[in-house]
């Protein structure tokens, strides 16, 4: 399989994206917080939700916020409630494709069988922020 390279994204754009991920680690840590210090759970999960990622759809919840006039940081909350479910919809469909990588390394915090890397997608969606309203 070849490996296509990604098109270097603007500096504005990256910088954006950037302050956009600086903005969220507190909510996402917050949220990691109220996990249980379970092995491989607390472990596993910690991994998939700080590996990174380009924080796209992160941005794009700011950005829509700001459009209509609020304070982009006050869309934070939900901000991060979408990476959890993008976390959710990785793991599940890393499963289903029976993938061993994702961004060069393995997915899950090198979770190797599928019935462990289920039970840390499973929570994910309930990580949303306790302040989110919804």
């Amino acid at each position: 399989m070849e490996l296509r390279q990604a098109k270097p994204v603007d500096p504005d754009v990256a910088e954006f994206l950037a302050d956009v991920d600086r903005g969220l680690q507190p909510h996402l840590k917050s949220a990691l917080e109220r996990i249980p210090d379970l092995h491989p759970l607390k472990e596993g999960l910690t991994y998939q939700v700080m590996s990174g990622g380009k924080r796209i759809r992160a941005a794009l919840c700011v950005t829509s916020s700001e459009v209509f006039g609020a304070d982009g940081s006050r869309a934070l909350d939900f901000a991060a409630t979408i990476e959890h479910l993008q976390n959710f919809t990785l793991i599940h469909d890393d499963i289903a494709d029976g993938d061993t990588q994702r961004r060069y390394a393995s997915p899950s915090g090198n979770v190797s069988e599928w019935p462990t890397a289920l039970i840390l997608g499973t929570p994910l969606p309930c990580l949303r922020p306790w302040n989110s309203g919804f």
